[in-house]
C-alpha cells in the first residue's frame, strides 16, 4: 500500500533541518544575544506560516523528495518555486496562491537572507 502525502506536512514530519531552523526563527535573548529573525511575531503569524510552509514542504515531498536532504535555503529555488505556483493555481484562488508564495519568499529570507532570488516571482503573483 503507498502511504499518501498530505497536502500540508505537519511539523513533526519536516525534515529535521527545517525543524531546527524553524526553531531559530523565534529565538529569544537578550540585548547581546542572538535572536531569530522573526521572533516578534505573534503566534497568530507563526501558525499561518508553519501551515504555509507545511504546503510546501508537500509540494516538494510529492514531486523531488530528493531534494527534501538539502537545506531549505537550496531548497527554494526559482524553478521549484514556479512549479508550486502552478500548483497552487490549479487548486486555489489567485490571493490564496499568491499568499503562499510570499509566506515562502519571507520564510526563504529568514533561511537565508543574501541567498534567496525569488523577487521576480513575488512580485508577479502579488499583483
Amino acid at each position: 500500500m503507498i502511504k499518501q502525502i498530505p497536502l500540508v506536512l505537519k511539523f513533526p514530519d519536516w525534515p529535521k533541518l527545517d525543524q531546527h531552523a524553524w526553531a531559530a526563527f523565534f529565538a529569544e535573548g537578550g540585548l547581546f544575544d542572538d535572536t531569530g529573525p522573526f521572533q516578534g511575531w505573534s503566534e497568530g503569524s507563526r501558525l499561518k506560516r508553519r501551515q504555509s510552509y507545511g504546503q510546501w514542504l508537500s509540494f516538494v515531498a510529492r514531486t523531488d523528495p530528493a531534494a527534501l536532504e538539502l537545506f531549505p535555503s537550496e531548497r527554494i529555488t526559482q524553478e521549484r518555486v514556479e512549479r508550486y505556483l502552478e500548483e497552487c493555481e490549479v487548486r486555489l484562488k489567485t490571493r490564496s496562491s499568491a499568499g503562499l508564495i510570499l509566506d515562502l519568499y519571507v520564510l526563504a529570507q529568514g533561511f537565508a537572507p543574501r541567498l534567496i532570488g525569488l523577487g521576480s516571482t513575488v512580485e508577479r503573483v502579488a499583483y
